[in-house]
């Protein structure tokens, strides 16, 4: 068996499974972990493996905050299949158990993992909860907002509204290698504040309507972007949707749906102050890209190209 209350297969006529292609479930040890303790869900579709881990697996701090009921930022994976020689075998073993025949595509299926929630915990949002997930998502052919993204590079149809140090085109060059079109935006009912001793700031919602924060909004990230993005705001923030005012193409005032990076509310006694855009562009841009950013950068492509190859 794949898991203790994992998926089962149903009884399906050859005229259903016509042009569907079935999702298989494995269970492999923990990255680092003894080969023995499998405890670690995987999902394969098409050629592809999906996952969900902490974004530092190996790190004493990310064990202590699990074991503590606290969250972690989870790194969302989706990976080809292993072709080399090495690892043929193990892909067509015994290991993987089928669980349902997928409705959807592959762009479809790497479009909607890519928009799961990062906040990783044993207890709400850990590697077996995403892949029920997925594969509710895969085999009962629920549509999603957002449309299929060819391996996370055709670009989503929501926006991202950025407020803070994401507003200035080197940190999305740094980042992304690129910078996508944007348009000036408003977000009303929240408030600016830097978070103490750093030099970014953060938004939290308030009652007063006449609160505002003034940012952009970003166009055309695509998946893989996004999760970019979600790896360079870290553990801090939560991803969440908000209504926001902007421009359409013929300079009508619009409102629109976007992503957002928000602090939460219990964290509201780490902010401190006001922030400045301006200030920060004049005196700290140029040190915090080549101290925060690039590093940042990095870390993403060492994480991307040391992922533990499944078993």
């Amino acid at each position: 068996a794949v898991g203790p209350t994992l998926w089962k297969p149903s009884a399906t006529s050859a005229v259903e499974t016509a042009g569907l292609k079935p999702i298989y479930a494995s269970v492999q040890p923990l990255i680092a972990g003894p080969p023995f303790l499998r405890l670690h869900v995987c999902l394969k579709h098409d050629g592809m493996i999906y996952d969900f881990v902490p974004r530092r697996p190996t790190a004493l701090m990310t064990t202590l905050r699990l074991l503590c009921g606290r969250e972690v930022t989870g790194l969302v994976r989706c990976r080809p299949v292993p072709r080399t020689s090495q690892h043929f075998a193990s892909h067509a073993n015994l290991h993987w158990q089928q669980v349902g025949l997928a409705r959807c595509s592959r762009e479809e299926m790497e479009a909607f993992a890519s928009q799961q929630p990062r906040g990783l915990s044993l207890y709400k949002n850990n590697c077996w909860s995403f892949a029920q997930k997925l594969v509710d998502y895969a085999c009962d052919g629920i549509l999603h907002t957002e449309p299929a993204a060819q391996q996370g590079l055709q670009p989503l149809t929501r926006p991202l509204f950025v407020y803070g140090t994401l507003r200035a085109d080197e940190v999305l060059e740094a980042m992304l290698s690129r910078v996508p079109r944007n348009r000036p935006a408003t977000l009303p009912g929240f408030r600016l504040s830097c978070v103490r001793d750093e030099d970014f700031p953060a938004v939290v919602r308030v009652n007063e309507e006449e609160d505002k924060v003034d940012g952009m909004v970003v166009d055309g990230l695509t998946a893989k972007e996004l999760g970019a993005l979600d790896f360079y705001e870290g553990e801090g923030y939560e991803r969440d949707v908000v209504r926001v005012s902007t421009t359409d193409g013929l300079g009508e005032r619009v409102e629109v749906d976007a992503w957002i990076y928000c602090w939460p509310p219990e964290k509201a006694d780490e902010l401190a102050g006001e922030w400045s855009y301006t200030a920060f562009r004049e005196e700290r841009l140029k040190a915090f890209i080549s101290q925060v950013v690039v590093p940042c950068r990095a870390e993403l492509e060492r994480s991307e190209k040391d992922a533990v190859p499944v078993r």
